[in-house]
């Protein structure tokens, strides 16, 4: 190489170094225990938002909150069964638009931690994880399972490099990304999976990006759960020993900031227990006092003792042991300007680091997270479930007793949130957006469609699957929903026998029904439906005669409900051919723990009399692909004189005064069943068992100038006056927006 060439590259590589300082990094300082943001030490206050549970068009107004409420960053889950419904199958349109919603996070000025799994829990169906990963039933989920890595890394080659040109570092602002979730409570403890993972986000996001874990304080837990290369942060709730608890952390990382990365705000409700809340008092007077000692926190994830610069009251020019200029001390306490004075000796001593010193006059040093911040809903079938000794369903509302309520609305905890954020940095700029304005519609009359099995045509257009004996929902690839499961009786059954199932084989909820025909009945009536109780029923074969008619008498007799950790049986009678049906539905997979291989639908035989059915057909249910078509009310009701009990399909509609307003609807005297408006599935509801009493309507669904189209699937027994009402507020959310009442 000639010396001019020489001289070029030496002279290129000076440049390189000179310019480097100004290069965008986020990085750890394991000397100093904190981050660093452009070389300079960092710290952020965050809080937790899952862009799958609000609808895009409240994206922008629940950011602008949180950023309002003096949060530098947002923690934000991708589930992977949200964007690949089928195997390789994409949908990153509309609400699932993660590209837009991260975009939108960086004009408004927000950071973003992302956790994009492939596992995130987050109460969500499955954990993020898809339900087709179970065709395989063999498969060994989280794990080194060669057809479970083959699933990742497809889904992780579409996913990260639509990630990769918004990382900070290459001018975005995504400043860290989290590997798998809380690895350690799970059963496999597979060290070469996460070296997998690790290998597979360094080869599509590049070396620079900042990759971490999160596990609890269980020292088993940050054993599986943690690996060299992945930096290593903790979660535990306000009433953990924080000594102890960094402590943990410490025991994995001796070095760097000591990140908590889920504090709790709230918690999640299940349905059929008391309405979750936490104690305003005690969430805001735990984050004092973190910021106090210097911590870092994110509502929900927390990180503390690592170090934040940006925009500090006294910045790092200034730091000289004189921190308590007059100008610095507006809106500080005494024992503030101490630990200035105190802690430019104890650094001087080397008994702590001055990043340790600014992040605790700062109030937050490293991060500071919180979850939930904003819960949002359970929209359709994506709420996951728990299992505590028993399955334990989440329910359709993830308001969470968060900051801001389901419907974005600020609460008491957010304010005295802010105003404790307010004592330790400046807040931005204005006013806190006020609520958004909600709107009690009224009430509204609903008539009944159809029976559910008198709609098999429409809901199953494909029609059934045969099979000797039942078959789960994944072996017949039904995600989510219903579907029904029809056999006959092999005898005659004349007197009340037990048909009952194998335990821990109704996953989740059978709706029994049995229809028999009776044939010869005479009737006064003319094709007219005769209905009482739990009975309903239709006739064919009429014949004519002075008024009377022989015909064939079909009664549906609703039998009443199997379910899971609960009632495995009811009692039937019936004739030899008499149609036996079983509306299996999936309340929601298992999302954390062992057990998320939870499959769905009937997992063992039905016996009558403990002789098994079988000779079965399968009805997978596509409700959604036919109200989104404008069944029912493009259709003719099936009949309007059937019987109120088993699951049935009524319909309504009503006119907005000329606004879009959210509001909320009631089930007067309803059991439980899925809602849609305009074709949004809104969720199930569950009155009968709560705690929530009323699904959240967003504006957005509503139409101004035409009707709005109300489809309500009820599976156990409607009201004799079927009505929905619509509210301007939750029966249990707590918020502080007023609205407008509409005149009954």
């Amino acid at each position: 190489m000639g010396l001019p060439a020489l001289a070029l590259l030496l002279a290129a590589g000076l440049l390189h170094v000179q310019a480097s300082p100004l290069a965008r990094s986020f990085e750890l300082d394991y000397e100093e225990d904190c981050f660093r943001k452009d070389g300079v030490p960092f710290r952020y206050i965050s809080g937790s938002i899952h862009y799958a549970r609000v609808p895009r068009p409240a994206w922008r107004d629940r950011l602008l909150k949180m950023y309002m409420s003096g949060l530098s960053a947002v923690q934000v889950y991708v589930p992977w069964n949200y964007h690949e419904p089928q195997p390789g199958v994409y949908d990153f349109a509309g609400d699932r638009d993660v590209e837009a919603f991260l975009d939108l996070t960086a004009e408004l000025g927000l950071l973003v931690i992302l956790r994009p799994g492939p596992y995130i829990c987050a109460e969500w169906e499955m954990g993020g994880l898809p339900s087709w990963l179970l065709w395989k039933p063999d498969i060994v989920l989280r794990s080194s399972d060669p057809a479970y890595l083959a699933a990742v890394d497809s889904w992780l080659h579409v996913l990260l490099p639509k990630i990769k040109p918004r990382l900070y570092q290459h001018g975005g602002n995504i400043i860290s990304v989290q590997v798998e979730n809380e690895y350690g409570s799970y059963y496999a403890c597979d060290h070469g999976y996460l070296r997998h993972l690790l290998g597979s986000f360094r080869a599509l996001l590049g070396s620079e990006v900042l990759l971490f874990t999160t596990d609890s304080t269980r020292a088993e837990e940050l054993r599986c759960g943690t690996l060299q290369g992945l930096y290593a942060t903790i979660d535990f709730g306000p009433g953990s020993n924080v000594t102890e608890a960094f402590g943990a952390q410490r025991w994995v990382e001796p070095k760097g900031p000591l990140v908590n990365s889920e504090y709790y705000t709230g918690w999640l409700d299940y349905w059929g227990e008391a309405h979750a809340s936490t104690s305003l008092v005690h969430v805001a007077r735990g984050l004092e006092d973190m910021l106090q000692l210097g911590a870092s926190v994110n509502m929900q994830v927390v990180s503390w003792w690592g170090t934040a610069w940006g925009a500090l009251p006294c910045h790092l020019q200034h730091w000289n042991g004189h921190c308590c200029s007059p100008s610095c001390q507006a809106g500080r306490a005494a024992a503030a300007c101490f630990i200035s004075r105190q802690g430019w000796h104890w650094a001087q001593q080397g008994m702590v680091s001055p990043c340790w010193v600014c992040g605790v006059l700062t109030g937050l040093s490293g991060v500071s997270r919180r979850y939930m911040f904003h819960g949002g809903t359970n929209f359709a079938y994506w709420s996951g479930a728990d299992f505590k000794d028993q399955y334990k369903p989440v329910t359709t509302s993830y308001d969470y007793d968060a900051p801001l309520s389901e419907a974005g609305d600020p609460t008491e905890k957010l304010f005295a949130i802010r105003m404790v954020i307010s004592k330790f940095q400046p807040l931005p700029a204005g006013p806190m957006p006020p609520a958004t304005p909600k709107y009690a519609y009224g009430r509204v009359a609903l008539q009944k469609h159809a029976d559910l099995l008198d709609a098999l045509d429409v809901l199953c257009p494909s029609g059934p699957i045969q099979s000797r004996f039942p078959l789960t929902f994944e072996a017949i690839k039904q995600a989510h929903g219903f579907v029904v499961y029809r056999t006959q009786l092999p005898r005659d059954v004349l007197e009340p026998t037990m048909l009952g199932a194998p335990p821990h084989s109704i996953c989740d909820r059978g709706y029994v029904m049995l229809q028999k025909g009776q044939r010869g009945a005479l009737a006064w009536l003319w094709g007219a439906g005769y209905s009482t109780g739990r009975l309903s029923a239709r006739f064919g074969a009429v014949g004519c005669g002075h008024g009377a008619a022989v015909l064939t008498l079909w009664l549906q007799e609703y039998r009443g409900t199997l379910e899971r950790d609960g009632q495995t049986t009811v009692y039937v009678m019936g004739r030899a051919g008499d149609t036996l049906d079983v509306l299996l539905e999936n309340m929601g997979r298992i999302s954390f723990g062992a057990n998320i291989s939870d499959f769905k639908g009937l997992l063992g035989n039905l016996s009558l009399d403990s002789s098994p059915l079988s000779n079965w057909l399968i009805y997978p249910l596509d409700i959604d692909a036919a109200v989104q078509q404008g069944w029912p009310h493009a259709a003719l009701p099936k009949s309007s004189r059937r019987g109120r009990a088993g699951p049935a399909f009524y319909t309504g509609t009503f006119e907005t005064p000329g606004l879009t307003w959210d509001t909320f609807v009631k089930f007067p005297g309803w059991s439980k069943g899925q809602l849609w408006i305009n074709g949004f599935n809104l969720g199930r509801y569950w009155p009968r068992r709560g705690p929530q009493q009323t699904l959240f309507v967003p504006g957005s669904v509503l139409h101004v100038g035409r009707p709005n189209n109300i489809t309500v699937l009820e599976l156990e027994g409607a009201p004799s006056t079927p009505l929905l009402l619509f509210l301007d507020q939750p029966l249990f959310n707590r918020t502080l927006g007023h609205s407008t009442v509409a005149t009954e």
